[in-house]
């Protein structure tokens, strides 16, 4: 809506093709990099630096199957769902709905689409604040299915699901962030093998 944002945004993105060609192929770079833009506003130097880092730290591999979704992540997450909540893998599986598909769509967005400001604020916080440990990368996604399980296991079309993660939810983001601490303890190890 504002022709000053939008310049921002396409500054940045301008910036990360010429940092990396593959980003002028990426759909999802302008869902990332937008929530960076109206934290930092004028800093447009911050939210660049921001966006590049993220990369280099979290999604360095990310591009290892362009320009398919990286599958070494999408069955990462499809083996955490599985373990941590089978009946909710299986309903996703019979509405033909690759859960780790699902994830890696939050995931490559960086939940722009899912959260409101305040909630992605929320996550953003603890994100950062636990910024080495990649495989909250992995786990936050996943969190966020299983807190939102009761509308997905309601839905009874692959387009109802996909629709619901491609708008803005009142999420209870606490409960997301609690269970991303729970899952680290409960989840095995191998099944973080594509951040580690």
């Amino acid at each position: 809506r504002s022709r000053r944002v939008f310049q921002r945004l396409q500054g940045i993105c301008d910036q990360m093709c010429h940092w990396s060609e593959i980003f002028s192929q990426t759909h999802y770079l302008p869902h990332m990099a937008f929530p960076f833009v109206l934290v930092f506003g004028a800093d447009e130097l911050s939210a660049l630096e921001t966006v590049m880092t993220l990369f280099m730290y979290w999604g360095y591999s990310w591009h290892a199957t362009f320009p398919h979704a990286p599958a070494h992540i999408v069955d990462s997450f499809d083996g955490i769902l599985k373990h941590s909540d089978a009946r909710l893998h299986r309903h996703l599986k019979n509405l033909n709905i690759a859960p780790g598909v699902l994830c890696w769509g939050m995931l490559s967005t960086l939940f722009s689409e899912i959260c409101n400001k305040e909630d992605w604020l929320r996550l953003m916080d603890f994100m950062f604040a636990h910024f080495s440990r990649t495989e909250f990368v992995l786990l936050a996604p996943v969190a966020i299915m299983r807190i939102c399980r009761a509308s997905i296991l309601a839905a009874g079309h692959e387009d109802h699901i996909l629709k619901f993660f491609r708008s803005r939810q009142g999420m209870r983001i606490k409960e997301v962030i609690a269970l991303i601490q729970d899952m680290i303890t409960t989840v095995p190890h191998k099944l973080f093998s594509s951040v580690l």
